[in-house]
């Protein structure tokens, strides 16, 4: 229509890639030549023909995650390349969680361009700092996360002289909530919900050391009524349901991971 409205219309073709290699533009203008449109163009680059394309077949997406992330160990180890050597690109923003687990499944840093990351969103945040805290009692930074995640009515004043006293003592903020010291500082019901913390903390704690890591964060999750509370604080149910969807997802793959060990391995190791 814009060739008809405008008929002395002048038509600029920018064909140069100044990115890809020749055989993948070869690739790409087979396949953009299969589509209908009215002034046909053809990429080229400068860059050389560059590597052979392969073409991998996966039985499913998280198969597909896995064969990537190996191609990229592999082929760092054999050509002495840099993690920031690499890219993963991908068509949808639903693709990104599986590549980011398998991506940290082997320790490999990365940075998350034009998305959100998985591991970025709150109530993932929320399960990994009950996680970490559970492995790892002096983690003030996981206790400040979830000490009101969800509301359990302690205050910045309180948690202001708990941390004062906890640096008096040069001890973690988890700690301080079951010292006798803690109530010279705090009293009444502030002093009772810290100390109820603490003990609830302790007791999740052994048995996430007694029995399965997974297993009791389920439980932990059951006893807050986690989907409860984001039912409450979301702005829809459908917001809410996408939110503990992505919960479950990092519980499954957690279990993954403690699965494919060849050894048992401790909740500090999972975290």
């Amino acid at each position: 229509q814009l060739k008809v409205d405008f008929p002395r219309l002048k038509v600029i073709k920018l064909e140069q890639n100044y990115r890809s290699t020749g055989r993948i533009l070869q690739a790409a203008n087979q396949l953009i030549g299969n589509n209908p449109h009215l002034f046909a163009k053809r990429l080229w680059s400068k860059l050389g023909p560059g590597e052979a394309i392969r073409v991998m077949p996966c039985k499913s997406e998280l198969h597909e995650a896995e064969k990537v992330v190996s191609e990229i160990i592999h082929h760092r180890f054999s050509s002495a390349a840099g993690n920031g050597d690499y890219a993963i690109l991908y068509r949808g923003n639903h693709q990104a969680k599986l590549f980011e687990t398998m991506l940290r499944q082997q320790n490999i840093p990365y940075f998350l361009s034009g998305g959100s990351s998985f591991f970025g969103r709150s109530e993932v945040k929320d399960v990994v700092a009950y996680l970490r805290l559970l492995a790892n009692p002096d983690d003030d930074a996981a206790f400040l996360r979830i000490i009101n995640t969800p509301r359990r009515e302690i205050g910045a004043a309180t948690l202001e002289k708990l941390g004062n006293y906890a640096t008096g003592r040069n001890t973690s903020l988890l700690a301080a909530c079951s010292e006798l010291g803690l109530e010279q500082t705090l009293s009444g019901r502030h002093l009772q919900r810290l100390r109820n913390f603490g003990r609830w903390v302790a007791e999740y704690r052994q048995r996430a050391e007694r029995g399965q890591p997974i297993a009791t964060i389920r439980e932990l999750l059951l006893d807050l009524d986690y989907e409860s509370w984001l039912y409450e604080k979301s702005s829809s149910d459908k917001a809410a349901e996408k939110c503990w969807t992505n919960v479950l997802e990092l519980i499954e793959w957690l279990e993954r991971l403690q699965q494919d060990a060849e050894t048992e391995i401790s909740l500090a190791d999972t975290v």
